[in-house]
């Protein structure tokens, strides 16, 4: 975890109302990782935090001449996470987490995955920032999330898991090592669909595919559409009829995190396939896997289930107490 060296006077994010907002002890410091980091830069394992307000965990990553590493950086004002967002010949942002009191009063801190942020300019020149979480749900950095004006001009600051540029290389691609079978179907099984799309493919009705949401048995994700929430497609998978997804969304719901960043991201337990890629047992495209994802997706439809499964419990094991 990074944090700014408390000497520098320009620290405004460790500050709230003159405050300190991070105490950074010696004994968590991490020697290597400040080794490596840029001249008066800190890092630490973990910080102590002296006021329960919401605050930013913003992880980029920073390429360096021999490798890439990430590194994520604390901080609790707009002004430096307007900074942190900012895309660098050396540094992109790549996922954003809100950190907010627990509801229960027991001392933890609830994690508020961000998919998007937008910089709201408004005619008297004040501008303020939008975020997005995954659910489609907009809110802006206060305690009350509704007393700032989100109408205006936009500019999308930030994106999670924003596309590569594309342009003309110099070299063809080498294939990857391990060739798997590629998804050959019509339809996206990432793409978000309405409830009366999702409620077709799983032979049911709109009402239904409304209730098992408010259940928790199934769940939404993408931008609001004419007030509409969005379902990701693949909920509708049949290998995941009969309780399976259910099953599954039950193991999840024991970490902090939105379900589609389980479903979506690589996953090293499957070989670098996403949960969603071994459902399906084919990859949406080739690229670098892991020996063992060849031989995961070569499983039967049970014995994929099972392996998603195993990977949702590791997952589960490594995320709590974001």
């Amino acid at each position: 975890m990074g944090i700014w060296d408390a000497r520098d006077d320009t620290l405004s994010s460790l500050y709230i109302a003159g405050v300190l907002m991070f105490v950074a002890h010696e004994s968590y410091e991490d020697p290597l990782m400040s080794a490596l980091a840029g001249q008066g830069e800190h890092c630490f394992r973990a910080l102590h935090l002296s006021i329960r307000v919401p605050w930013f965990i913003v992880t980029c990553l920073v390429s360096g001449d021999d490798i890439d590493m990430q590194r994520s950086v604390c901080c609790a004002w707009d002004v430096d996470l307007r900074e942190l967002l900012k895309v660098e010949k050396t540094r992109r942002p790549v996922s954003l987490q809100q950190m907010n009191p627990s509801h229960e009063g027991d001392g933890r801190w609830e994690a508020l995955q961000i998919e998007r942020v937008w910089k709201v300019q408004h005619p008297d020149g004040h501008s303020v920032l939008v975020f997005q979480d995954f659910e489609g749900t907009e809110f802006t950095n206060t305690l009350d999330g509704d007393a700032e004006d989100r109408q205006g001009d936009r500019t999308l600051v930030f994106e999670a898991h924003p596309p590569k540029p594309r342009g003309k290389r110099k070299f063809a691609r080498p294939a990857p090592k391990t060739q798997v079978p590629v998804f050959s179907g019509e339809a996206d099984p990432f793409s978000p669909v309405s409830a009366w799309d999702l409620a077709v493919q799983l032979g049911t009705s709109v009402e239904d595919v409304r209730r098992r949401a408010a259940q928790g048995q199934l769940f939404t994700a993408g931008p609001v559409v004419g007030g509409e929430p969005r379902y990701p497609r693949y909920q509708a998978l049949p290998v995941l009829a009969g309780g399976k997804l259910e099953a599954l969304l039950a193991v999840l719901a024991q970490t902090d995190g939105h379900p589609q960043l389980f479903f979506a991201g690589e996953c090293p337990e499957l070989g670098l396939l996403s949960p969603v890629e071994v459902l399906l047992g084919a990859a949406v495209k080739q690229r670098g896997f892991e020996p063992e994802a060849k031989v995961i997706l070569s499983s039967d439809p049970t014995k994929r289930f099972e392996h998603v499964m195993e990977a949702a419990q590791a997952y589960v094991a490594a995320t709590s107490g974001w």
